[in-house]
Formats: C-alpha cells, structure tokens, sequence
C-alpha cells in the first residue's frame, strides 16, 4: 500500500490521511517537515507516487531556492530521468533566462548533445522562433572557436530564404571564395574601365587615335609576357610595339621592338618578351605605331 494517501478533487487545505469528506475542496494529504522529504513514494515494479487531475496539474513542485528545481528526476539505470508524453511533450517557460535548458557531459566519441531533437516522418529535428528584433530563431555559438557554431548535414546542407549577411570569409573546398569573389569584382572593374578607356580614345578605325592597353604575366624567374593589345588601326595594317623598360633603384634603361599586324577590324592583340630582374622594380612601358597610317597610340606601361 501507499505510504500517504488521501483523496480530494481540489483543495486548499489538508485533511487526515485516508479520511472521507464528501463535498469539500481539500487536499488528500498534508505534511511538513523540518528536514527530511515531506513525501516519499516507492515502488518495486510499479509508478512510486502518482498524480491525476482531471481540471489542474497532475503534480506540481515549487521550490524557494534559487539554485533547487521545482521538480527534479534522475535515473540511475540509465534512461531518462524526465519524460513527457502529449500534444507537447515538454514546455519550458522562463520567465529570466532560457525556457529550455540541456547539458551533457558525456565523451564526444558517443555522438553526445546538449539538446537533442528529432522530427521522425513529420516535423523539424529542431525550431526555432523569435520575435524580438534582432534575434536569430536559431542560434549556435562554439566557445572555444575549434569547431562550427552550426553543423548541417543533408541535401541540401542548409537552405536559407531571405538575404543572407557574411560577416568573415566563405571557404568551398578549401578555396577561400570570399577572396575570389572580390578578385573578381576588381578585375571586372578594372576591365570596363580600359574598355571605356579604349572607347573613347580611339574613336573607332579609321579616324582618332589608336588606344592600347597592356597585362603583365609573371611566368617564373627573371622572364615575364607583357601583352599589349588595342584598337583604331587600319584594318591589316603591319604595326610596331616599342617597349620602354626602365629598372629601380639605378637599373639600366632597354628598349625592344616587336612586329605584328592589326586584324580586319583594326585591332591588335600581341605579347612581347620582357625581363624582370631579381632585386629591381621594372615598370615596361608600350606604345604602338601603324605603319601605313602613320597613327602612333597612347603609352600602357606595368611594373614588376
């Protein structure tokens, strides 16, 4: 038999153990202690205290200490020491700090969590809400910084409706694509503006200046490629590139030529052999003269 019993529908006060008031409100049982549990319930194979309640909570725990729970369960044979079962298994309500707190201390090597979420054949793993302005329905944060605040696994890995902010780099397969993405967008920028440069220059074949502009490629050791291309010549006419090479601190000045012929729309695109020396900045400057016009173009130079 049970230790206490006593049977009440609702109650504000405590009635003797066992005792049978008809039409009160009252508790089924009642005791204080000083020290010890007020209320021990066991059971060898079967529930240790229980609770039913047809209008309020089947059983209810308050505590007055701030670091003692209302209502605390373990287990010693290693399964769970709070279960729920209903529309919602578990509610959280905190009223100065989190709703919901998880914590596990076991190995990392045994797939350990915190929290743990699964949404078998009908739901999320794992939601969250959030109305305040500023605040992530999700949020995950690794203290020490050698590991992923969030981990997705899947196919997609994650998926994000909406505008998604980056605030450090995105690295694919080991390439950093934050930093491809911005070498991108300079040299896109950098490429308009020489074709608007070119544009406006030359004017077109046949009339104008010719405009040429130039690309340095290191190719390894002291021997790089400058390539020198343009437009605004007769179209077929045989041109000539003059590069200037010029070396700091107190390297010697070199001048070489090189043949080539503008296409049918009077452009020019050629590489020249240049000479980067060890030690020196060398800065190659080009200029491009029409042999049957007479058109000499404007100057491109670059450094190495």
């Amino acid at each position: 038999m049970a230790l206490v019993r006593g049977d009440s529908p609702n109650s504000n006060e405590a009635v003797p153990p066992g005792a049978d008031v008809p039409g009160t409100r009252r508790r089924g049982a009642h005791r204080k202690v000083d020290r010890g549990s007020g209320v021990i319930g066991r059971s060898t194979s079967r529930i240790g205290a229980y609770g039913e309640n047809a209008e309020f909570e089947g059983v209810r725990g308050t505590s007055r200490h701030k670091d003692r729970a209302g209502i605390v369960g373990t287990n010693e044979a290693g399964g769970a020491a709070v279960y729920g079962d209903g529309a919602v298994g578990v509610q959280g309500i905190g009223k100065q700090w989190i709703g919901v707190y998880g914590e596990t201390q076991a190995a990392p090597s045994v797939g350990a969590a915190g929290v743990w979420g699964e949404g078998k054949n009908g739901g999320d793993g794992v939601k969250g809400h959030a109305s305040a302005s500023g605040k992530a329905g999700v949020a995950g944060v690794h203290l020490t910084g050698k590991g992923p605040g969030v981990y997705g696994e899947g196919s997609p890995a994650g998926f994000f409706k909406g505008v998604v902010e980056v605030t450090g780099g995105i690295v694919s397969a080991g390439v950093d694509v934050t930093f491809r993405i911005h070498a991108l967008e300079r040299e896109v920028a950098r490429l308009l503006t020489r074709v608007a440069a070119l544009e406006s220059y030359a004017g077109g074949s046949g009339g104008g200046s010719p405009a040429i502009d130039a690309e340095l490629a290191l190719t390894g050791g002291p021997f790089s490629a400058l390539r020198v291309f343009g437009c605004g010549f007769d179209p077929g006419e045989p041109v000539e590139i003059t590069v200037e090479s010029v070396s700091s601190p107190a390297g010697p000045a070199t001048s070489s030529r090189a043949q080539t012929e503008a296409d049918a729309d009077g452009r020019i695109d050629h590489t020249v052999g240049v000479l980067c020396p060890a030690g020196l900045r060398t800065t190659h400057s080009a200029r491009v003269r029409g042999a049957a016009s007479g058109r000499i173009s404007n100057v491109a130079g670059r450094s190495c």
